[in-house]
């Protein structure tokens, strides 16, 4: 049973604990992870957060601090703070709206709750420009874990480089915030952006789309080429490639991810293609992104739960008997795009990641007169001329 620490009549007035000591070696904090804990799990609350339909609205633009926090309790997810979030005037009870947009739990599973464009109440009156992440655990007591401290850090790189007005130095302790009198989340947040801010590899997981050819074909060098049956530069033989582009219906697929193969014609190809779960992602954004129903990705990767899927999780996408998808060249809301490799920046000024480029995304919005683009996932602006629209 969930009981909530309350230590002193201010942990009264908050859903923290105070009295904390905060932990200074920052090696205390970096426990073994244990086998199997290498992936993060997503549990999408999206649709089922407290307050979730009343809360504030706010541009992606508007999100300027990050705020890290930890539940001060031994156990816990956000459906048992909920609970006690519905009893408390400061979290607008009894109209209520939670406290974190996001969720880590002991095991380093993530809880999705809030759209970052969805205001929440972690902060007093500080929450309009703030995006909050929870890390369950009391941390005054225990330590963070292993798999926990990768996650948090993993997802603290995510965010900072979708908020275009967000860097590491405005990623803050809750203790950091102005007129705030807590430790939370005592541990030490110098350390933890610094950790953060950090190079770090691009990932090992193969992150793109494969295509299975189930026939003998002609490659060309041009996809307006394959579309013409003009020109074959070689033969492309069955077997399981990677996406390396897709243009007017054409694929380019390659043995060697990242490098680019052939263009072939996938009308006749019986089709198998997978996506690799990226961080952020959700099965209902992926139903999205390949025109398909949540339905039927849970009966082809037999998913009992929609709301749950794990990073770097490999799913089958649905069999289409000509393997091509409606493209257009005219970019619009909803279209699929990929990251060209030549892309340095974002329009907003910032570097594009190297795991960003070649990653194919949804267009949420579109801005000055069409020529920069919103991606989805990522939520960052990007000028069309960096992305090739599938």
């Amino acid at each position: 049973m969930f009981t909530l620490i309350k230590r002193n009549d201010h942990a009264k007035r908050s859903i923290y604990a105070y009295n904390i000591v905060m932990l200074t070696n920052y090696q205390h904090l970096l426990l073994p992870c244990r086998k199997g804990d290498e992936n993060m799990r997503i549990i999408d609350r999206t649709n089922v957060a407290l307050g979730r339909s009343i809360a504030r609205t706010r541009n992606i633009t508007d999100i300027r601090r990050i705020a890290i926090h930890h539940s001060a309790t031994a156990t816990g997810t956000t459906a048992i703070f909920e609970n006690w979030w519905r009893t408390q005037a400061s979290m607008g009870a009894p109209n209520a709206v939670g406290g974190y947009h996001e969720v880590i739990l002991l095991n380093g599973d993530l809880e999705l709750n809030y759209l970052p464009t969805r205001v929440s109440f972690g902060v007093a009156s500080q929450n309009m420009d703030t995006y909050h992440i929870c890390v369950v655990g009391d941390f005054t007591r225990s330590q963070l874990t292993g798999i926990q401290l990768q996650n948090l850090l993993e997802r603290i790189r995510f965010n900072v480089n979708r908020f275009p007005n967000v860097t590491f130095d405005r990623v803050l302790g809750h203790r950091e915030f102005p007129s705030q009198s807590t430790n939370c989340p005592a541990i030490n947040m110098t350390n933890i952006r610094n950790q953060a801010n950090q190079p770090v590899s691009p990932p090992t997981t193969d992150t793109r789309e494969t295509f299975v050819v189930t026939r003998t074909t002609n490659g060309f060098s041009t996809a307006i080429d394959a579309a013409n049956n003009r020109n074959p530069r070689s033969t492309v033989l069955p077997g399981t490639y990677h996406v390396f582009n897709r243009s007017q219906g054409m694929i380019n697929v390659t043995r060697t991810n990242g490098v680019p193969g052939s263009w072939i014609n996938p009308a006749g190809q019986a089709t198998a293609s997978t996506h690799t779960v990226r961080s952020g992602e959700t099965l209902s954004g992926i139903a999205q992104l390949y025109r398909t129903t949540v339905a039927e990705l849970q009966r082809l990767n037999n998913i009992t739960n929609p709301n749950v899927i794990r990073v770097g999780q490999i799913l089958q996408l649905p069999t289409q008997s000509n393997g091509t998808t409606t493209t257009t060249n005219t970019i619009r809301v909803g279209s699929r795009v990929r990251v060209n490799q030549t892309a340095t920046t974002w329009a907003t000024g910032q570097t594009i990641p190297s795991w960003v480029r070649g990653q194919i995304y949804t267009v949420q919005q579109l801005r000055n007169n069409n020529r920069e683009a919103l991606l989805g996932s990522v939520m960052s602006w990007i000028r069309v001329t960096d992305i090739t629209v599938l």
